[in-house]
C-alpha cells in the first residue's frame, strides 16, 4: 500500500501489525469511555474535532439520562484499507468487524429503551487515526459506521 510505504518513510520503526494491534487498543479504551459516559480518560486519544463529536453525544446521553451499554465485544477483524500523508499530516483508515451486544438503558430504572441484552449485533465501522509526521502518538479523526451489515 503506497501510503504505509510514505508513514514507513517518515518513521521507518512503524510496523503494521503493530498499528493493528495499537487501533484494536485504542478502539477498547475509546468504547469504554464511550460506555462510562466520560471520555476524560481517553481525551488524548481523540482529535479535538472527535472529541467534541463524542462529548456532544455523551452529553445527550447525560441530559436524557440514558446509558448506551456496549458489552461482550468481540472484534472479528481489524484491516488496514488506507494511508497516507496529507498536508503535513499522517491518517490511516482501519476497518473494524465486530459482535457485541448494544443497548440502551433509562438511567434509574435500568429498563431496556433500545437494543438487546441479549442478542449480540454485528457491526462494520471505520476508523480514521492521525498524526503529524514526526510524532508518535496516533489520535483516532473519525469514525464511519457501515449501515446495515450482514456477513
Amino acid at each position: 500500500m503506497p501510503g504505509i510505504e510514505l508513514i514507513k518513510r517518515m518513521d521507518p520503526s512503524f510496523q503494521e501489525t503493530s498499528f493493528k494491534n495499537l487501533a484494536e487498543d485504542l478502539f477498547f479504551k475509546i468504547q469504554g469511555g464511550w460506555t462510562k459516559r466520560d471520555l476524560s480518560g481517553v481525551r488524548p486519544l481523540l482529535s479535538p474535532e472527535m472529541l467534541n463529536i463524542l462529548q456532544q453525544d455523551v452529553n445527550s446521553l447525560l441530559s436524557q439520562k440514558r446509558i448506551n451499554h456496549l458489552e461482550n465485544i468481540a472484534v472479528r477483524g481489524v484491516e488496514i484499507i488506507a494511508a497516507g500523508q496529507d498536508q503535513g499530516e499522517e491518517f490511516i483508515s482501519v476497518k473494524f468487524q465486530a459482535r457485541l451486544l448494544d443497548y440502551t438503558t433509562d438511567e434509574k430504572s435500568r429498563e431496556i429503551l433500545s437494543g438487546s441484552s441479549t442478542d449480540p449485533v454485528k457491526f462494520l465501522e471505520y476508523w480514521t487515526f492521525a498524526r503529524n509526521v514526526g510524532e508518535k502518538n496516533w489520535v483516532l479523526a473519525g469514525i464511519t459506521q457501515e449501515k446495515d451489515w450482514i456477513n
